[in-house]
């Protein structure tokens, strides 16, 4: 791990964490931004719901006390009480009592008798305002149980009352839980997604009616008002929300967070494989020149071989009309006599100056190796799509075998290189559209073969016999040792390079190796 982070350049570590505290910064800003915007629509919604919610309380408060004022037409609170379950008004019982508190009846829901277990004494003090000043008014939020004596005989809790003050100085009582308000506000929030918390408080700020709620919860909402309070409706009543929403928000949120970061990771890994790519190219490109001064000094060895065949033939004739011309002529003058000696020994000179050349050459040949042909030509691959690339052609690899060889690993691989050349080097000259060599390496029963075949114009029957010759070329500023030298240097190893035309066009060159 830590040699790979030393491989990694200064300034990609640069780039990335420049990219990483972009990332940072637009994740704070993006969600700073929409929990303000949630938080201004949630505002405004729960100023909606307020209004709304108020309007329709009043409207049904408006409205029970015209139901109760029927009992002054003759109708008796069980009929009331029907009434007001048809109109689907939610209390759990109603009471009609005297200006001084006195009761005179009282009915459940269901139609029976309601006792209460205790009342508070400054409820009276309220019945007495209601009838006194026509008041149309909830108390005060407290919390009371009454006892059903028909229906499901149980005990219910209730937690404000609704007084509606009637002509004939009584009172009558409706008393309401918290239902009364819960599904009002159920109804207009539960359709857009929405969470709420919902509560009364009484007068010294004790929460009733929902056991749930609790000021650490409360906290963790957006927003908090208190409902009816500008509506002359005395009741601590409070209503927080949050929108459902939010909870997709963060969602995206991190969704988006984790995108930018994928693609500033992506970003800055291409970065760096930019950058080791075009560090690997001028790795390449030093490995192929390399191999070029490789080569060129294995070609100074071949070329002095070649030379010093060619040069030998006509020394050694010099050599012989020399020595024949000194022994024929005995008479000859002395200075004619010296001449010749002189020739004598100026061509043993040169024939020594060219075996010292090739000793010098032979002895600096490097090391051979058991060497895998397969392999070999992998490492290659990159210089010659390199070399491709500049003659606007494409290459194959096929390896349907391997097979190992004992060689030069780098005298092979100048031989590999010197025939891709040639090849993209034709079809780079001709006209013909589709420019591809493909590079195969396979086995027979008796030898290991690696082809070239490209889609140029072939090999004319006019230069077929000569390729092969020293100082042979088509091309014009070519010397002619390319393929005689790789012919001979895979000759030293025991192989053979050959070549064939093929149909419809190209041409196949052959390294042939016995294994």
């Amino acid at each position: 791990m830590k040699k790979f982070i030393t491989l990694i350049p200064k300034k990609f570590i640069f780039i990335f964490f420049s990219f990483l505290l972009v990332f940072i910064i637009f994740s704070i800003v993006i969600k700073d931004y929409l929990e303000l915007k949630n938080e201004i629509y949630v505002s405004e919604k729960l100023d909606e719901i307020n209004t709304k919610i108020a309007n329709n309380l009043i409207a049904e408060t408006i409205k029970i006390s015209s139901f109760f004022n029927y009992l002054l037409t003759g109708k008796n609170l069980l009929e009331i009480n029907e009434i007001l379950k048809k109109n689907n008004i939610d209390y759990i019982g109603i009471e009609l009592r005297k200006a001084d508190g006195t009761l005179i009846e009282s009915l459940n829901k269901n139609g029976g008798k309601l006792e209460r277990k205790n009342i508070p004494p400054w409820i009276f003090n309220k019945y007495i305002k209601v009838q006194t000043h026509q008041l149309l008014e909830y108390s005060p939020i407290y919390e009371s149980e009454v006892f059903s004596f028909l229906g499901n005989g149980s005990t219910e809790k209730f937690i404000t009352e609704l007084l509606v003050p009637l002509q004939n100085s009584n009172v009558a009582i409706l008393l309401r839980n918290e239902k009364f308000l819960l599904n009002q506000i159920s109804e207009n929030l539960t359709k857009e997604d929405f969470e709420f918390l919902f509560w009364f408080e009484t007068e010294d700020n004790q929460i009733i009616g929902n056991k749930s709620i609790s000021l650490e919860n409360i906290q963790q909402y957006f927003v908090k008002s208190k409902l009816l309070g500008n509506y002359g409706m005395n009741i601590n009543i409070f209503l927080a929300i949050k929108k459902n929403t939010l909870k997709i928000i963060d969602n995206l949120i991190y969704l988006l967070s984790f995108l930018f970061l994928i693609i500033i990771t992506m970003i800055s890994l291409l970065i760096f494989i930019a950058y080791r790519n075009n560090l690997n190219s001028k790795k390449l490109l030093q490995h192929q020149d390399l191999l070029i001064e490789q080569s060129k000094f294995v070609s100074l060895g071949e070329i002095s071989t070649i030379l010093a065949h060619e040069i030998n033939q006509p020394l050694t004739s010099i050599t012989l009309y020399a020595s024949s011309l000194n022994v024929k002529l005995n008479s000859i003058p002395s200075d004619v006599s010296v001449a010749i000696n002189n020739i004598l020994l100026e061509t043993d000179r040169i024939s020594n100056i060219m075996q010292s050349v090739r000793a010098y050459i032979k002895s600096s040949r490097q090391k051979e190796e058991e060497v895998n042909v397969k392999k070999l030509i992998m490492n290659l691959e990159n210089l010659i799509f390199l070399q491709a690339e500049k003659y606007n052609a494409r290459v194959n690899f096929i390896y349907n075998a391997s097979f190992r060889k004992i060689l030069d690993r780098t005298l092979l691989e100048q031989v590999i290189l010197n025939i891709t050349r040639n090849a993209f080097e034709a079809m780079f000259d001709d006209s013909y559209a589709v420019k591809v060599l493909t590079i195969n390496v396979d086995i027979s029963s008796y030898e290991g073969i690696i082809t070239f075949q490209d889609t140029g114009p072939g090999i004319s029957s006019k230069v077929s016999s000569d390729i092969f010759k020293p100082f042979y070329s088509t091309k014009k500023s070519g010397l002619g040792f390319g393929l005689n030298l790789s012919k001979t240097l895979i000759e030293r190893y025991g192989g053979i390079l050959e070549w064939e035309n093929c149909l419809p066009r190209g041409v196949k060159f052959m390294i042939k190796f016995p294994i």
